[in-house]
């Protein structure tokens, strides 16, 4: 990831030198759940009509054994056969092992939104079975699933049968690098949560995987990539940005088609990495890959279709990391069998201007930014079921740069905000000119594509480091009383509790488990406050929050109205629209009653024509929307409010007057 206005956090070269460590007791007791003759593994967390059944058996002697499933949907007194993709399984030998059949949900006539208790059953030759019953499982769709995170645990470090019975029922979503050393028996465990018996504690585990870089040639010369064919291919690499007049040292135009190969150098290596940096400002060597400073891994053009076949296969056998398959399947590599994926590393495609021939850490990738979102666009067709947490990759979802015009938002379900204040730094706990722009322009504009009907969950993670880092990371272990360290509670108040993200605090390494955050959150959160998505100068305050509607006009015989984003503990925001003919609304009175033009509890916040695009947006919003069926010759007041996640409402009285002339009063 890129370091210019940003500090990286996930340590790939520190993780790989990790030695293992054994936390929160010894390696390989098992837990509770361990010695049973059969366990069904969790089922997926998301909605999917054919559902894999992965389960352990203990199979008494070799031979064929009869798989049956049995379901009771909610409101029902008696188990129903279920449908299976196959009726028995083979045991090569006597002993543990793991097998796998397919429950067709949608053969049972089970809609999306049913909650079934299910049995399943494994028969010997002579009639003993075991049952394994799974209570209330009701598969959600992605939203749902995404929404209920109000904490998580982010940990590279090593893990213990311990310690997994430990997290497992402390955590609602757990981000694991299979590097670190876990097995697939491991993450099933994991993933099961408190008790294996109930699907309403499980738990959401994602997986590592570096898309911009190729981890597997951290610390490899490119004399030793080529050497091995997996960096080599077609030779026909590296790439370099193939837009008419480049390069762009500070940035080109994204708009129309860009050829997602690149244009080819033929310098011997595969066709996916990067020389950019060197034709444009002659850093590294002419065709020859581009590598990450810090982390001396390859950049990698993260749209080259080839990458995506590549990063799929990869395990990690093989390869020393794992890939797409192995980490979201169950019969392959490792078959890790994860709800979804951290993809990280989405800084390579960054607009040019973030940094220069100074740089430590240049990167002038930007014309790779329409080919990410091709890849992640592929990988949530590709995968529905997966839930997809991507990375900073902030600039994405910042409509002042190119890059929005290939927003990620339809595709990812969670966004990370590394570093937005406390940083991994060793010499201070944060740069305030740069958290003044992470919190004041940067947040702004994520929180308001998060809060859209197709929006994501947004995460943000602060680190306990600087001058006296292990001080914090001590007090990270005790009670986050209000007289604690300011540096941390500070840190939680300004992501998690002003404006909502679910944060999370750790060491520069991620090898910190705590409860800090979780335990510091209050129960309930304060009513919505106002924001601004007008880009203040940079490291400098927005003038003041933009409360309420913003402007209001009739366009083609509808009422459009536009507004700003509001904030809260408890996400996402929704808003309510008031209408109301003729005199302005009495404050004192219920405002629904008033509203005889229109009333809409939740309105759609939809992204204005304007929205995008670099410029004054003193008078340009994130959000609008359309009312139909009034007259344009009359007047209206119009008022929006914002309410929480908990169903706290603010009460601004900032209403709009507006006729058939607009109207921004």
């Amino acid at each position: 990831m890129r370091t210019s206005r940003r500090l990286s956090t996930l340590l790939l070269a520190c993780l790989i030198a990790l030695a293992p460590i054994h936390v929160g007791g010894a390696a390989g007791h098992a837990d509770a759940s361990g010695d049973a003759s059969l366990l069904l593994y969790p089922l997926p967390s998301v909605q999917q009509d054919a559902t894999k059944l992965r389960f352990e058996y203990r199979a008494a002697k070799p031979g064929t054994y009869r798989v049956s499933l049995r379901i009771k949907t909610a409101g029902q007194t008696a188990y129903r056969a279920g449908t299976l993709s196959k009726s028995t399984i083979t045991a090569a030998a006597a002993g543990l092992a793991t097998y796998q059949v397919t429950w067709n949900r949608l053969a049972d006539k089970l809609k999306p939104n049913d909650g079934a208790d299910v049995q399943l059953a494994v028969t010997d030759a002579s009639g003993k079975t075991e049952t394994f019953e799974l209570r209330g499982y009701k598969p959600e769709a992605k939203a749902n699933a995404r929404e209920r995170i109000d904490n998580y645990l982010i940990y590279y470090g090593a893990w213990t049968d311990a310690l997994v019975n430990r997290v497992k029922s402390q955590y609602k979503l757990i981000i694991l690098d299979t590097r670190a050393g876990i097995t697939s028996r491991q993450v099933a465990r994991l993933r099961m949560g408190k008790d294996p018996h109930r699907a309403d504690d499980d738990v959401i585990v994602l997986g590592y995987l570096s898309a911009g870089e190729d981890s597997r040639t951290i610390g490899l010369t490119p004399a030793q990539m080529k050497k091995d064919k997996r960096f080599v291919l077609d030779g026909t690499g590296p790439a370099v940005d193939p837009r008419q007049g480049a390069p762009y040292p500070d940035g080109g135009s994204l708009k129309g088609p860009i050829d997602v190969v690149g244009k080819l150098t033929g310098g011997g290596f595969a066709p996916f990495y990067l020389n950019d940096n060197f034709t444009t400002n002659g850093k590294g060597a002419n065709r020859v890959p581009d590598f990450n400073a810090n982390f001396n891994g390859a950049f990698v053009n993260i749209g080259h279709p080839l990458w995506y076949t590549v990063l799929s296969n990869m395990t990690l056998k093989q390869d020393k990391v794992s890939g797409i398959r192995e980490l979201l399947g169950t019969d392959y590599g490792a078959g890790y069998g994860l709800d979804g994926l951290f993809i990280d590393t989405l800084d390579t495609a960054a607009p040019n201007s973030y940094t220069n021939a100074s740089s430590w850490n240049q990167s002038e990738f930007e014309w790779t930014a329409p080919g990410t979102r091709a890849f992640i666009q592929k990988l949530s067709q590709q995968y529905p079921a997966a839930l997809l947490a991507a990375n900073r990759g902030l600039f994405f979802y910042n409509p002042d740069l190119g890059a929005y015009e290939h927003t990620l938002r339809p595709y990812v379900d969670f966004v990370m905000f590394e570093s937005f204040r406390l940083n991994n730094s060793a010499d201070e706990y944060y740069n305030a000119t740069f958290f003044a722009d992470n919190k004041y322009n940067a947040a702004q504009k994520l929180l308001a594509e998060a809060d859209r009907p197709d929006g994501f969950r947004v995460l943000s993670l602060g680190y306990a480091e600087g001058p006296a880092g292990g001080q914090l990371q001590q007090a990270l272990h005790r009670s986050p009383l209000a007289s604690g360290p300011r540096m941390l509670t500070d840190d939680i108040n300004e992501a998690a509790v002003q404006l909502g993200m679910v944060h999370y605090l750790s060491n520069r390494l991620l090898t910190d488990i705590n409860t800090f955050v979780k335990d510091y959150m209050p129960a309930k959160a304060e009513r919505p406050v106002w924001g601004s998505t007008k880009t203040p100068a940079f490291g400098q305050p927005y003038e003041a929050p933009r409360e309420g509607a913003q402007a209001a006009f009739f366009e083609d015989g509808k009422l459009i109205v536009q507004w700003d984003l509001a904030h809260s503990q408890a996400r996402p925001i929704r808003y309510s629209l008031y209408v109301k003919e003729g005199t302005p609304f009495d404050m004192a009175r219920d405002l629904k009653q008033q509203s005889d033009a229109a009333y809409v509890e939740t309105v759609r916040p939809d992204v204005p024509s304007d929205y995008a695009g670099a410029g004054d947006r003193a008078d340009r919003f994130p959000y609008q929307t359309s009312v139909s069926g009034l007259d344009p010759a009359k007047m209206y007041q119009v008022l929006i409010r914002a309410r929480n996640a908990q169903g706290v409402h603010e009460t601004n009285t900032h209403a709009v007057q507006v006729s058939s002339e607009p109207s921004t009063t």
